[in-house]
């Protein structure tokens, strides 16, 4: 669960624009869950609560990327994890994602990883064990100090 954590918010200060904004990081993470991602934009906005516009500036201005950018960073990590863990065909790992359009995914697919997504899954059967080709991903990361709900978490006082 951190390594999903890590790879999605702003961890570097030189890149956001001040401190992100307690109700964006816990969007951000609560777009994690896959029935949220795989809904996309229409979850992204109805979980925020703000308008389209407000939460596109706030996603550039923290984030560095668009709420789309955001929505298909997101859904290809879920689609390298299946690649590397699952012998399941492509076209339904794309589709389970929520990518509506499979040309659409094996373009941003190349652009992100260089390779198709058969490519890159032959890639990692052929690494040597112990490497994980998504590594070298770089993506942002800030984990909310608190979150807008209880997590039903509290240590008993005795």
């Amino acid at each position: 669960m951190f390594g999903l954590l890590t790879k999605y918010f702003v961890l570097s200060p030189q890149k956001s624009s001040g401190r992100t904004p307690e109700w964006l990081r816990w969007l951000s993470l609560e777009m994690l869950k896959k029935e949220n991602f795989v809904e996309g934009l229409p979850a992204l906005y109805r979980l925020s609560g703000k308008s389209i516009e407000h939460l596109s500036r706030a996603c550039r201005k923290y984030l560095q990327k668009s709420p789309t950018q955001l929505i298909n960073d997101i859904r290809l990590e879920y689609v390298v994890n299946q690649l590397q863990n699952t012998d399941e065909k492509v076209i339904a790992i794309c589709e389970d994602a929520g990518f509506d359009s499979l040309s659409h995914f094996y373009h941003i697919f190349k652009q992100a990883y260089g390779m198709s997504p058969a490519q890159f899954r032959k890639t990692c059967r052929t690494e040597e064990p112990g490497l994980d080709f998504a590594d070298n991903l770089v993506y942002d990361a800030t984990i909310p100090n608190a979150l807008p709900f209880d997590l039903g978490l509290a240590t008993q006082q005795g």
